[in-house]
């Protein structure tokens, strides 16, 4: 009888979220039929998860060390002002402006990362420091205005356009979140980024060199949350200094509520994605439902405490 109770316990633990996730569909479903259960709303979800998604899979690859990235809304603000800059105002072709904006989103975590792991500043305060600098940064650079002229049109096609029907930007969250997910799961550095993240002193032990992973690691968030930008940007048209700055909370309720599905308290690029799908589907049934806008805030936070708390509780039980 014991064995069942732990059997179904772990069942519900490894796979509540999903099935909370199927029940949520069918309830909104039987509420709003018309419009809720349609393949151009299907397609609406996964179009507006998608920017979400690509900068809560970068989001993880800190999380999974057991480092924080606070930087990241920022961040995408200052890419994506700076991507749309670049093309405005000093001409530079499409595809060099968003080349040169991941790398830049690739070099301020390759910042947060020398903070953190040379002069041991926690993570939470170096990279809210960051953030705080992006935030000047992108003021200094814009004036406080918002780029709206002299942007190619070529540029919408990325967040606006379709290949084969599918949105460009579900297209671009595919690849780049499978990428991250073959990283993960089946790379040497990927494997030992897990291994820090479960225990930091035996993977120093091991051998496994702990400064360039996390290092590796905020990097590879920046440029996640470069990308994330740069297809906001894409998708408004238009540069604005504080677009992405509330993603931030958002990503971090996905990523959390990853670490509960599938695994045991463990981060990881599915879990993330499925967190996001999960966020997008209750918002998107409220909204659809007539429910007020300051809702969504609300309900983000309250799912962001709950994914925390069955993380730690999680995570505790298999300590």
């Amino acid at each position: 009888m014991k064995a069942n109770n732990e059997r179904i316990t772990d069942i519900l633990g490894r796979y509540g979220t999903i099935i909370a996730l199927f029940v949520m569909i069918v309830l909104f479903g039987l509420w709003i039929p018309d419009r809720f259960l349609t393949l151009t709303n299907a397609m609406t979800i996964l179009k507006q998860g998608a920017i979400l998604t690509i900068m809560a899979s970068g989001l993880t690859m800190v999380l999974l060390m057991n480092e924080f990235d606070l930087s990241i809304g920022y961040l995408g603000s200052f890419i994506g002002m700076l991507t749309t800059g670049l093309m405005a105002r000093q001409g530079l072709p499409m595809p060099a402006a968003v080349c040169l904006g991941i790398l830049c989103g690739a070099g301020i975590g390759l910042l947060n990362g020398l903070i953190v792991t040379y002069l041991r500043i926690s993570s939470i305060v170096a990279t809210l420091a960051v953030g705080s600098g992006l935030i000047g940064l992108n003021y200094l650079y814009t004036g406080g205005g918002q780029i709206s002229s002299g942007i190619p049109a070529s540029f919408a096609v990325l967040g606006r356009g379709t290949t084969v029907g599918i949105p460009n930007l579900v297209v671009v969250m595919v690849i780049f979140c499978g990428l991250l997910w073959v990283f993960t799961n089946y790379c040497n550095a990927g494997r030992r980024m897990y291994a820090i993240g479960g225990n930091e002193t035996a993977a120093w032990l091991s051998g496994i060199n702990i400064r360039k992973h996390k290092i590796l690691g905020f990097m590879l968030c920046g440029a996640s949350a470069g990308l994330a930008g740069i297809c906001l940007a894409s998708l408004l048209s238009v540069g604005h200094p504080e677009a992405a700055n509330s993603f931030m909370l958002d990503a971090f309720a996905a990523a959390f509520l990853g670490a509960v599905t599938l695994r045991r308290g463990q981060f990881h690029i599915l879990g993330t994605a499925i967190g996001v799908i999960i966020l997008r589907v209750t918002l998107n049934g409220l909204i659809m439902a007539g429910a007020e806008y300051f809702l969504q805030n609300l309900i983000t936070a309250g799912i962001l405490i709950g994914a925390v708390a069955l993380s730690g509780r999680r995570g505790s039980r298999t300590g």
